[in-house]
């Protein structure tokens, strides 16, 4: 009896080692994955960063016309950057700065 419970318990403990091994090499899996550049972004972080400092910008400048205050308001969060239309400024903050003029002032209004 002491050796099958010997045995149950070495071969349970093996199937749970093996388990947790599994486990945490799928999760180095996902985290490796995680932590390469990917190579489906559309916009990379240096033009999205633009972008926002833009809208932050426009958006404050906005808001302040159409409120006729000079307290800078809270910014909402930079939305996703639209793809540029025909008369849309080459520059990514320029294109940040309308469109966050642009909801500023609609802000500044209500």
């Amino acid at each position: 009896m002491k050796k099958f419970v010997l045995s149950f318990l070495l071969v349970g403990s093996l199937f749970l080692s093996a388990g947790f091994l599994d486990g945490i090499e799928a999760a180095n899996r996902q985290l490796e994955m995680e932590s390469r550049p990917s190579q489906n972004n559309i916009v990379g972080s240096s033009f999205a960063n633009n972008f926002c400092k833009g809208f932050e910008r426009g958006y404050i400048s906005g808001y302040k016309q159409a409120n006729n205050s000079s307290m800078n308001p809270i910014t909402p969060i930079c939305p996703i950057q639209p793809i540029k239309g025909f008369g849309d400024p080459q520059s990514d903050y320029e294109h940040g700065y309308t469109i966050g003029y642009r909801y500023g002032i609609a802000e500044g209004t209500r």
